[in-house]
């Protein structure tokens, strides 16, 4: 049965990341499962048998998504995960055969509280070999700070018309 902390899924068929759990000190490990109902699958058939590049970027962020929830957010608080910056490579074909996920964490710093910043590597694997590696630079949110951060570049986004910018960063 997946595990669904952290994946931001109501549907067990769209989680991709089962049995997480550590394998080191900086390290995870997951299956990766892919439901024959996953949304990824119901509406897409190009006719190659690999797995689309768009469900091995899903696992990874559901990955990443889980061990922040599970294992990297302070024990009770609510943490909502926001990337800025991903670096993807595609290294080999992904089958739908078994294969694992594994995350290490390359880097973490606690901002007093409000967010934590995070450095994240993902990979996933099949046959002992690596088929995709996804790189994230991002923060894990107090959902407090996050929702009041959204309301006020909601507040400068509305403000602006439709040629007008402004610092979209976080």
């Amino acid at each position: 049965m997946p595990a669904t902390i952290g994946t931001y899924k109501d549907n067990v068929a769209n989680v991709l990341v089962s049995d997480l759990r550590q394998s080191g000190d900086k390290e995870f490990t997951a299956e990766l499962v892919i439901h024959p109902h996953n949304v990824m699958l119901i509406d897409r058939d190009n006719g190659a048998r690999h797995v689309a590049g768009m469900l091995e970027v899903e696992a990874c962020l559901q990955m990443a998504m889980a061990v922040t929830a599970q294992y990297l957010s302070p024990p009770g608080s609510e943490y909502a995960f926001v990337t800025s910056t991903t670096t993807i490579n595609f290294l080999a074909f992904l089958f739908p055969l078994p294969a694992t996920l594994t995350l290490l964490v390359n880097g973490m710093g606690d901002a007093d509280g409000k967010y934590l910043e995070l450095d994240l590597l993902t990979t996933i694997s099949q046959s002992g070999r690596p088929t995709m590696t996804m790189e994230f630079r991002s923060r894990a949110f107090d959902v407090a700070v996050l929702r009041a951060t959204e309301r006020s570049q909601l507040d400068r986004a509305l403000a602006f018309g439709p040629d007008e910018t402004d610092d979209p960063s976080i």
